[in-house]
């Protein structure tokens, strides 16, 4: 299965962004992962 198709599978019609880069390094020797997220929640009105 596709990294895309994996999202799509999840989050169906609400697609997400999906970013996939190779680099030299990251910012902290030693990591195999490194994971930059932003979250915006719409404030609900009561």
């Amino acid at each position: 299965m596709s990294r895309y198709a994996a999202a799509l599978e999840v989050w169906g019609e609400n697609a997400t962004a999906v970013t996939v880069l190779t680099v030299h390094c990251f910012a902290r020797p030693g990591v195999l992962v490194e994971i930059e997220a932003l979250a915006v929640v719409q404030e609900r009105r009561v």
